[in-house]
């Protein structure tokens, strides 16, 4: 156990001092990120007034932002509430913008980059840490492994020598009598075992994202056949014609139940590719949706993946967002996240701390040391 311990011990200081300012920056963002679709619902163009009057086409939608801007559509965000602005992502050079539509005028509510928005700021931080993002995604996932490894060596240092010493509660605690390195010391290694289980969660759900064999891996332990929602559909001649969006859309009213909110029309961007939807709770809910493919100038509905027919894994698969998020849980299921990422960034600060104040007393043990030895000469 001793060995064991000592081998920990090295592991968790290197791994901790290696990773612990990227991990401070994913956790700190992250919990910021928890609260987006709150504060975004609070602003002024995200909510419009119903009115006693149908709704434009999704068409005469496109048509509008089209003599707005000359972008080609990636994405049309449209909601089932009345009340909800339509949004529309086109893309440009590279550069991705957030367009906001009364869907009664279809008059410009709002239009901004989206990379360089606050949200994106944050979100380009937590997934990439704002370099280019092959580089900034490889450290963020090799960050967010070392620091589930450093969990791990860590709940090895926690494990007393004795079992006997877990029955000693005060062991276990956190006490507030406590000053300086004891205080710093107590609090990071039992905040660390008692997050230890949804900290190694919310790093699964984000690595599945990151590494391709990582999730074959761990959607393979609870299904060994698992494979990724993919269907190749290729057309012969489909030139995406707006007038599509409308036929789609009242399929979609007769196939999905009451408590699909959120319709996300994703534009095919080649002459061969059909118009993909996914039919989703909200804009932060993603799991128990429904996937549709259709021909992008018929509008007929080509192919269904419904969630009833998804495997264990692909059903856990379209969970991922909602656990990471916290929002498969409402607003005490984000509470939660959010907490858990402030603590969880807790742990590399307190950890620097320690190694901070371990430093200082080992310098000002030389320097007493040395005045000992000058001592001597006088």
């Amino acid at each position: 156990m001793g060995m064991l311990k000592n081998l920990a011990s090295k592991v968790h200081k290197i791994i901790g001092l290696g990773s612990g300012l990227v991990v401070f920056i994913v956790c700190i963002t992250g919990s910021i990120y928890t609260f987006k679709k709150e504060v975004n619902d609070s602003m002024p163009y995200v909510s419009v007034k119903a009115i006693n009057k149908q709704k434009l086409e999704l068409s005469a939608l496109v048509t509008k932002f089209k003599a707005y801007s000359d972008a080609p559509i990636i994405r049309i965000y449209d909601f089932q509430s009345a009340k909800k602005s339509v949004r529309i992502m086109s893309s440009k050079q590279g550069e991705k913008h957030l367009t906001y539509l009364n869907p009664y005028t279809g008059e410009i509510l709002k239009d901004y980059k989206d990379k360089s928005s606050f949200w994106g700021i944050i979100l380009g931080l937590h997934r990439h840490l704002l370099l280019p993002n092959p580089i900034g995604k490889q450290i963020i996932g090799y960050c967010v492994i070392l620091f589930s490894i450093s969990l791990l060596t860590g709940l090895i240092l926690w494990f007393p020598k004795k079992i006997s010493m877990l029955k000693d509660k005060p062991f276990r605690n956190v006490k507030l009598s406590l000053r300086g390195k004891a205080q710093t010391f107590r609090l990071h290694s039992n905040l660390g075992l008692y997050l230890i289980i949804p900290l190694l969660i919310s790093c699964t759900t984000g690595l599945v994202w990151t590494f391709p064999k990582y999730e074959k891996f761990i959607y393979s332990l609870i299904d060994p056949g698992y494979k990724k929602e993919i269907k190749n559909i290729h057309l012969v001649e489909g030139n995406f014609q707006e007038i599509s969006l409308n036929k789609i859309k009242t399929h979609l009213d007769t196939l999905n139940s009451d408590n699909i909110g959120l319709n996300i029309f994703f534009i095919p961007q080649k002459s061969d590719s059909p118009i993909r939807v996914i039919s989703c709770i909200d804009d932060d809910r993603f799991g128990f949706a429904h996937n549709y493919y259709a021909h992008p100038v018929t509008g007929e509905i080509l192919d269904t993946i419904s969630d009833t027919k998804r495997s264990a894994a692909q059903k856990l698969k379209s969970l991922n967002y909602d656990i990471h998020t916290g929002s498969l849980g409402g607003i005490l299921g984000k509470i939660f996240v959010f907490a858990l990422s402030l603590l969880g960034a807790s742990l590399p600060l307190s950890g620097y701390l320690l190694f901070l104040k371990k430093q200082l007393k080992k310098i000002q043990f030389q320097q007493l040391q040395s005045n000992k030895r000058n001592c001597k000469y006088f």
